[in-house]
């Protein structure tokens, strides 16, 4: 006698349901949730910052294409739906960026791009787009037929509007890009954070800046001498003493002028902004919501708020101390700096430098396009910087050098100044580059590091740690004693 019931082996899920969660699962809302990050921050970058584009992959039409596809696939991932064509596209994207960061990184290009602002090694992204296409070779989807039910309706239609929701806005704000200026009303035109101040321009016209000044009420009447200054800049600091001087001779009643120091952030210590406490100034600031760029010190002055009579202090016209094109054997040893795109920008730190001494370095400028780039002439923040020699233009895929003399300041300071080229891409949009060159003046001691982090400690018990100070000066130096705001916290310090 035969029992004719059904065998009691475990049912196969049917085709397109949810059975348990498998690798694939896994992998693919992995490689969703890294797409996404990439495209939010490439969308961030191509919203607020100026893009020059140096080659195919790296022009902003091409990186919004990559924007949209990725936050695409992305969806696409996180859905579930068509498995086996979302993992040949995951496959033959990862390998195809993988290709890119290589070519990026035989090139020598200092970051991938991929992250937008993030800089990223590109053989950093070649290893993690190796390790995504091998996870993906071992992770592979079943095989499933994907049904016409309600429910594969519902997650098609929710995957069209999330995409729809996401992709628009991010192509709109992306495309319609325009860096940040300052109109005539003080309103902003464009988003960028960073704006240049083109003072020259505001004659006859009400000033822009005094919606962004805190003392603009005072400012808006009467005849004002405005001075906009750096505190470490030492133009400014040389000459704030005879604005001081200027306006208190006007409250003496000897004909002097009012006079307003208006500082530009990043902002000083209140006790060491180069302005005497006793001063007869108005002394305010302009905010700081904004990356301001200005030669400073500016002097500008004001009638009932309208422009009269600029006077901008450009640092072109500075010290002729600084080195001329035919100094070569000063350049010889002089630090060279690369500098890529699409961001365009770099820093340098020299370090301790004493006072008044002088200094050379050199930005080469790397132009990987197929087009030549034509270079403005470049604007120093600071009189002590200065740019001696810089190329009109740089050939398509050829390099150009842009040499800056630095002269430190007489007084001790840490210095923090820009140099600003203006130039062109593929687009024919103006676009910015910015140097920055940093130096410890006069300060010869540095602590390392420069932030101590116990990260997270249990209550109570004793925690040690070690700081170096270095001594970059000449002369030996004795720490006489420490202190500290927190009686808990006590200092070791060495005798000599």
């Amino acid at each position: 006698m035969t029992n004719s019931q059904p065998s009691s082996s475990p049912a196969q899920p049917a085709s397109g349901s949810s059975g348990a969660i498998r690798g694939y699962d896994i992998v693919r809302i992995a490689i969703a949730a890294i797409l996404l990050i990439a495209a939010g921050m490439k969308a961030f970058q191509l919203a607020t910052r100026p893009i020059v584009g140096t080659d195919i992959f790296s022009f902003r039409w091409s990186l919004i294409l990559q924007v949209e596809f990725e936050i695409l696939l992305a969806l696409v991932l996180v859905s579930g739906l068509w498995k086996r064509l979302a993992w040949v596209a995951a496959l033959v994207c990862f390998a195809t960026f993988g290709g890119i960061a290589l070519y990026k990184g035989i090139r020598g290009d200092a970051t991938c791009g991929c992250f937008g602002v993030v800089p990223i090694s590109p053989w950093h992204t070649f290893i993690l787009d190796i390790g995504i296409v091998i996870a993906l070779a071992i992770c592979r989807p079943g095989r499933t037929v994907q049904g016409r039910s309600s429910r594969f309706r519902l997650r098609l239609a929710a995957t069209a509007v999330a995409v729809l929701a996401i992709g628009i806005p991010v192509a709109v704000m992306t495309a319609d890009y325009e860096p940040a200026r300052l109109a005539d009303s003080g309103e902003f035109v464009g988003d960028q954070r960073w704006v240049e101040l083109t003072p020259e321009s505001w004659l006859g016209k009400r000033l822009p800046l005094l919606k962004h000044i805190d003392v603009r009420d005072r400012l808006a009447e009467g005849e004002w001498t405005v001075v906009l200054f750096h505190h470490d800049c030492p133009a400014c600091r040389e000459a704030i003493p005879e604005y001081e001087r200027q306006a208190a001779l006007a409250a003496g009643g000897a004909g002097g002028k009012r006079i307003a120091l208006i500082e530009m952030p990043p902002y000083g210590p209140k006790d060491d902004c180069g302005v005497s406490r006793d001063t007869r100034c108005l002394v305010g600031r302009l905010s700081d919501a904004r990356d301001w760029f200005a030669a400073t010190p500016v002097e500008i002055t004001l009638v009932g708020g309208m422009v009269q009579r600029v006077r901008d202090r450009s640092p072109d016209a500075g010290s002729e101390d600084h080195a001329t094109d035919g100094d070569e054997t000063l350049w010889a040893d002089a630090p060279r700096v690369g500098v890529w795109g699409p961001t365009w920008t770099a820093t340098h730190d020299l370090g301790f430098v004493k006072p008044e001494s002088s200094h050379q370095l050199t930005f080469v400028l790397q132009n990987s396009s197929d087009k030549p780039m034509t270079l403005g002439k470049p604007k120093s923040e600071c009189i002590c910087t200065k740019v001696v020699e810089s190329p009109g233009s740089i050939a398509a895929g050829a390099s150009g050098e842009i040499r800056v003399s630095f002269v430190a300041p007489k007084k001790p300071s840490s210095y923090s100044k820009r140099v600003l080229l203006s130039t062109k891409g593929a687009d024919g949009k103006s676009r910015k580059i910015i140097l920055r060159i940093s130096a410890h003046v006069g300060l010869p001691l540095a602590v390392l590091p420069g932030v101590l982090d116990l990260g997270e400690l249990a209550p109570g018990g004793e925690h040690k740690a070690t700081l170096t100070l270095v001594n970059h000066g000449e002369q030996p130096v004795r720490p006489i004693y420490s202190t500290s705001t927190s009686t808990a916290c006590v200092a070791q310090i060495p005798l000599a």
